[in-house]
């Protein structure tokens, strides 16, 4: 999974439609939703399956809150059938647009690529992608190549990740034992 797409960054993921008026649910992947989901505006949608095509720009017409749970619509999207179309599709912001982040918070696309290092100093493998949780967000890792293992969870929290570095490219951990072990 991608977190940048060209000079792009993800932030959300649109769910199911909301009404019958085009209007869609979205999961915010920022700590800025009412600033990236400002309307009017212009977001980029990446629709799930694409053949590696880059994210269409998309105009952003109407966001609002309803409770705790975000809701858009976007230009020439006005039935549920349309709303039902973006389901799953990835929505990106201009990353020129990189809004400045408290110290200690990345952005997801700064983290993809990462080496991940023991305390030991021993490299368990690259951050390959993020899974968001209700928890808290999840590093996906792959293991060196020419390594046997598949890819494994690290849980994104300051107690197993205790360092990032993004001018070495390196992700200090400390895993409980046993961890490697029940993801492999």
């Amino acid at each position: 999974m991608t977190e940048q797409n060209d000079s792009r960054v993800l932030v959300g993921v649109i769910g199911k439609p909301r009404g019958n008026r085009g209007e869609v649910y979205v999961e915010p992947f920022t700590d800025f939703p009412d600033v990236r989901f400002r309307a009017p505006g212009e977001l980029f949608l990446e629709r799930p399956g694409n053949s590696g095509d880059p994210a269409r720009p998309a105009e952003l017409v109407q966001s609002r809150w309803i409770g705790d749970r975000l809701v858009i619509r976007f230009n020439g999207v006005d039935s549920i059938s349309g709303a039902e179309d973006l389901r799953g599709a990835r929505v990106f912001a201009d990353g020129e647009e990189e809004m400045e982040l408290t110290e200690g918070s990345f952005y997801h696309h700064q983290l993809v690529g990462l080496a991940v290092v023991s305390e030991q100093g021993e490299t368990l493998g690259k951050i390959s992608g993020l899974l968001r949780t209700a928890a808290g967000d999840i590093l996906e890792v792959l293991p060196p190549s020419g390594s046997a293992g598949e890819a494994f969870l690290i849980p994104a929290v300051e107690e197993f990740c205790y360092d990032v570095d993004l001018s070495e490219g390196i992700v200090r951990v400390r895993l409980p034992e046993g961890l490697l072990e029940i993801n492999r």
